[in-house]
């Protein structure tokens, strides 16, 4: 599994993920895609089988709506405040285990809180 994950979130929860045993893990700012809309980056994580990570509610609007895509990528939506990255990597890591089960039993839309 490969997570790409959002501007709104830290180069630092990339690294966190590709701790071992750890996942393949991508920021759209280390991959030159930080000016790519929100249909830009659903249309690659399509493509390329990637779950995306965001913060953004607006993908949460493109899950389940198969007129606008066939197929659709997984989305893991963080729904925490603005918060410090400790924080957030804390709640990752209370979260990771369960929320990646979800997501390898073919969960769409799994939220971290």
């Amino acid at each position: 599994m490969t997570f790409l994950v959002d501007n709104q979130l830290p180069p630092a929860l990339v690294r966190w993920m590709a701790t071992p045993p750890g996942f393949d893990a991508l920021h759209v700012a280390d991959e030159m895609m930080s000016s790519a809309t929100d249909p830009e980056l659903w249309r690659l994580a399509t493509e390329r089988g990637w779950v995306i990570v965001s913060k953004d509610r607006d993908f949460t609007r493109f899950v389940g709506k198969r007129a606008f895509y066939q197929q659709q990528p997984p989305l893991l939506w963080v729904r925490l405040r603005n918060c410090r990255r400790r924080e957030l990597l804390a709640a990752f890591e209370r979260q990771w285990q369960e929320a990646v089960r979800l997501l390898q039993a073919g969960q769409k839309l799994v939220e971290i809180r």
